[in-house]
């Protein structure tokens, strides 16, 4: 705090989150540990070469993660579900799914959608009454409106592009290349 730093007491280093360290959260007790473990990998696995390291390709592991956390998501991981629905739609981009990942990866969204809209509606429902009052639960309600109206507004957008940006993995296993555009077909 402001106050040891001008006592000369040093920040405490800040600890890099290794990719290592994501692989392992992966497996925590925590759902949101386990849900940001895995937003952390896909982030790896985007800015990573995966022709150098295939290590990277390791972060496909985070899959079944991401579907848990769009199946079961609650009011404090929503932010979490919004995130991990991007991270599948980037592994369904390059090609990383394959087809029984694709549909798992969609029909969970899709059943995260049905639920975000129905929370959201019933959040809403709450809220009318209380909009105009200065009470203190006025505050949290807003925010977990807000929460749901992103989420239920970025599932619709990822779901409206999901048959055209989708490109299943090779037969041979592993993840696409960069550089494909939105039709499927590579660059010229």
């Amino acid at each position: 705090d402001y106050q040891e730093r001008a006592n000369g007491v040093p920040d405490e280093p800040e600890v890099d989150y290794t990719f290592a360290d994501a692989l392992r959260d992966l497996g925590d007790a925590t759902p949101a540990r386990r849900y940001s473990a895995a937003h952390h990998l896909a982030n790896f696995w985007d800015i990573g070469d995966r022709d150098d390291d295939p290590q990277l390709n390791r972060a496909l592991e985070a899959i079944p993660v991401m579907i848990d956390c769009l199946e079961r998501h609650d009011e404090h991981t929503v932010s979490d579900a919004e995130a991990l629905a991007g991270d599948l739609c980037l592994f369904a981009s390059e090609g990383a799914l394959t087809l029984a990942q694709a549909n798992d990866a969609k029909g969970a969204m899709e059943r995260c959608l049905g639920r975000a809209r129905e929370t959201l509606q019933t959040l809403e429902a709450a809220f009318a009454p209380i909009a105009n009052k200065a009470v203190p639960e006025r505050v949290t309600m807003q925010s977990q409106i807000q929460d749901y109206r992103s989420l239920v507004e970025e599932l619709g957008d990822k779901l409206g592009d999901w048959d055209d940006d989708l490109v299943l993995a090779s037969p041979g296993g592993g993840a696409g290349k960069k550089g494909k555009d939105k039709g499927g077909k590579g660059k010229k």
